[in-house]
């Protein structure tokens, strides 16, 4: 009934024709008078409306609910409107064939079991189906508006003025206007958290505070290294959570099968590297989008972890390895915590203080300006999304071994804790603009968050709510100016209509 009302409307009505005039050309849609943000806004309403709608037909059948309902629906739901033909650019796509997409899914889920095959592999087949209809899509876009090799024209003083930011040392005037920006503002924020652990617990300040907050996001914050780098070139990578379990997991499976453990390590870096340059190659040589791309292999490399170890937990790993869950010697240091400052210095000295560093970043302001500067783009892309699944690989190695022990779900979830991450420590989403010590600064600000809400026994689903929320402070605060320019220009727009 839902797919007829909103599939009749869509075609029908012109509000929601609209929406198509949009996702072909925005700008087009502005200059024939569409109201483009007034649109986007009511579909995103509407969305969540039938998202309660949803919830309210979940509780009428299984006559019971809890706060964990739906958990990882948000990858089935993109998986069958992006299988059911709607195009991840935009501009495309239909209710009915998002709802054929899901029947397929299904279709495929009970197949599954009817022929015996562990449920594990759903999610497996969920991604890469994902991927295959991504890859289609901009197959079929390229054919259709022959864009098969682009002509790229760029503006002289547009490339003279980037050559010239990348050659030139930074000068004391931009390191100077660089210390006034957001990191300013995260140091007194970090200020002020200290305060309030100080405030709400007698042991905030002690070494047993600092070496479990050091221990349990020491992962997170490794991760979040090369996200920000790969988020500067105005790109995104949300499998990294799920390369940490595929990693755990296949270290799991490897040593409960009499795999040497260094052999079985190894084993897991490699793994890294290839998810890294599966979606590196996906992002650079077909051109798709880096978010969409991510999405599928967060299912795909999920649900290879579910397939490899299933619902078995590795344990006994050796002890020589399971130490790192303790402080390094006589410190109050945790391994993790260690290992992250190490990696921040050197990704450090490599983003501000080289040519590469310089590149990343003129990739992010404009990629094609960067092109015809003689950087090369898709190179830099590719190495910069290996790297962060070789990291993340890593990663999975040490969380296995705190935890000494390894399953299919570890670290489910925590992508949103490395983007969050990256992104209030002043990495724009848009690119171009990020430092390494924003970052740090940030690791340091949800770590004491943590610590102090722990203290005061707040849940962690509670405590989601607040990395959501500082989430969305990330993205509107340094986008705020804008946006109050755009409402002041509408207010005199409207006030000169009225005169």
């Amino acid at each position: 009934v839902v797919v007829a009302i909103v599939g009749y409307t869509m075609r029908t009505f012109r509000p929601a024709r609209d929406l198509y005039a949009i996702g072909s050309n925005p700008e087009a849609a502005v200059l024939a008078g569409v109201r483009v943000q007034r649109r986007v806004f009511s579909a995103f309403a509407i969305s969540g409306a039938l998202a309660g709608l949803g919830g309210a037909l979940w509780l009428a059948e299984f006559a019971t609910v809890a706060s964990t309902a739906g958990t990882g629906y948000e990858l089935n739901v993109v998986a069958a409107v992006v299988v059911g033909g709607v195009a991840i650019f935009g501009g495309s796509g239909t209710v009915l064939g998002a709802g054929l997409g899901a029947l397929l899914l299904n279709t495929i889920d009970q197949a599954l079991v009817a022929a015996r095959v562990s449920s594990f592999w759903n999610q497996a087949v969920a991604g890469a189906l994902l991927l295959v209809a991504i890859a289609f899509d901009r197959y079929v876009s390229l054919r259709s508006e022959k864009i098969l090799s682009r002509e790229r024209t760029v503006a002289t003083t547009e490339a003279t003025m980037l050559a010239a930011v990348i050659e030139e040392p930074r000068t004391l005037n931009s390191v100077l206007r660089s210390a006034v920006r957001w990191e300013s503002g995260l140091v007194l924020l970090f200020v002020i958290s200290l305060i309030y652990g100080s405030a709400v617990s007698s042991y905030f300040f002690s070494s047993e505070t600092f070496f479990f907050a050091g221990l349990n996001f020491g992962e997170i914050a490794i991760m979040a290294l090369p996200m920000t780098l790969i988020i500067i070139t105005g790109e995104i990578d949300l499998s990294v959570a799920s390369m940490l379990g595929l990693s755990a997991s296949i270290l799991g499976y490897l040593f409960m099968h009499g795999w040497n453990i260094w052999s079985a390590m190894a084993i897991c870096l490699l793994v890294g590297i290839a998810g890294g340059a599966l979606n590196g190659f996906l992002v650079t040589r077909l051109g798709l989008p880096s978010i969409a791309v991510t999405i599928g292999t967060l299912t795909l490399y999920r649900g290879i972890a579910l397939i490899v170890l299933g619902s078995n937990t590795a344990v006994g790993f050796p002890t020589s390895f399971t130490k790192i869950s303790l402080p390094i010697g006589n410190t109050h240091i945790a391994y993790d915590f260690a290992i992250f400052v190490v990696l921040a210095v050197i990704f450090g000295v490599v983003l501000h203080m080289t040519p590469v560093g310089r590149s990343i970043y003129a990739i992010g302001l404009q990629s094609e300006t960067a092109y015809f500067s003689g950087i090369r783009v898709k190179r830099v892309k590719f190495i910069l999304f290996v790297l962060s699944g070789f990291l993340c690989a890593f990663a999975g190695i040490l969380y296995t071994f705190q935890q000494a022990s390894s399953a299919s779900d570890t670290g489910l979830g925590l992508e949103l804790n490395v983007v969050a991450i990256a992104l209030f420590g002043g990495v724009s989403i848009f690119g171009g603009r990020g430092t390494i010590f924003g970052v740090v600064l940030s690791v340091a600000i949800f770590a004491s968050l943590q610590s102090s809400l722990t203290a005061i026994n707040v849940s962690a689903q509670a405590q989601s709510i607040v990395t959501g929320c500082l989430l969305l402070l990330s993205v509107l605060i340094p986008n705020a100016r804008e946006g109050v320019a755009r409402i002041r220009a509408q207010i005199r727009r409207r006030s000169k209509d009225v005169t």
